[in-house]
């Protein structure tokens, strides 16, 4: 998990000027959308591995879809964060997204009923 939080400013820096021009420019709009929906469903991959083999509860109500979207959102979110604000405390926000990350499968991992 800390791999995505990158400690080298060059990355950084490469990271968030793309995303720049993916806001202004329609080829690397496209290039975005494809690489955003790769990682969504390797994402959605990894959810249906944990589900199967019991680690993950079986979400009720909601997608593993929509739930691979939502943790994607939230994974890119904390990437931009640590990225962006002083003092960046990698580990910290690596084990918060984690949370994070649990408390959305559990959320929809409990019958409603």
């Amino acid at each position: 998990m800390c791999g995505i939080f990158i400690d080298e400013k060059p990355h950084r820096s490469v990271f968030l000027y793309f995303y720049h021009l993916a806001s202004s420019n329609s080829e690397y709009r496209k290039m975005n959308t494809q690489m955003r929906r790769t990682a969504r469903e390797r994402v959605e991959a990894v959810l249906h591995q944990g589900i199967e083999s019991r680690v993950f509860p079986r979400p009720v109500g909601v997608k593993v879809s929509d739930l691979a979207h939502d943790i994607y959102n939230l994974l890119i979110g904390a990437v931009v964060v640590t990225f962006t604000e002083d003092p960046v405390r990698h580990r910290e926000a690596a084990a918060r997204t984690l949370k994070g990350v649990l408390a959305i499968l559990e959320r929809h991992g409990k019958d409603k009923n």
